[in-house]
């Protein structure tokens, strides 16, 4: 029982290496902004991610279309006073009937803050991708993304 309790655990642990292994083998360095980063309560703002994939590499759309990959799929960081509209992706490229990602993938997410929202909040989430090429697909893996929002007078 020790021994597979430690086995887990060291699974556990090497999880986040083991994505950012599979982030680095397909993809640059992704970012995400918030514009504008200030804003009022009662206020809306973009959460914006710009993932720059590698030649030949490609994430599937929110809705692939077909079977083959995985959707890709975000999911908010939950905040007080915070929420986050259906993210908005580009425009697909169809590869044998299923919608795919290519080149610079710029996903965006509306952000809504309530009327007596304040301070300075983190916004985010994770974004749960599978990138394939020619030859196969990487397991999926989850990007965590966020940026700092100040809600306050403008």
């Amino acid at each position: 029982m020790k021994t597979a309790l430690g086995a887990l655990a060291l699974l556990m642990m090497a999880a986040p290496a083991m994505a950012q292994r599979q982030k680095d083998l397909c993809m640059g360095e992704v970012t995400t902004k918030l514009a504008p980063v200030k804003i009022a309560p009662g206020g809306k703002t973009v959460l914006t991610f710009t993932i720059p994939m590698k030649p030949g590499y490609h994430i599937y759309d929110a809705k692939p279309g077909t079977d083959i990959g995985l959707p890709t799929v975000f999911t908010p960081q939950a905040v007080a006073g915070v929420k986050y509209g259906a993210p908005i992706f580009p425009k697909p490229t169809i590869h044998d009937g299923t919608r795919i990602h290519e080149g610079v993938v710029v996903i965006k997410v509306p952000v809504t803050v309530a009327k007596n929202a304040k301070g300075m909040v983190n916004v985010g989430g994770g974004l749960k991708v599978q990138a394939c090429n020619e030859s196969g697909c990487l397991p999926p893996f989850t990007l965590k993304l966020g940026a700092p929002l100040i809600i306050g007078a403008k």
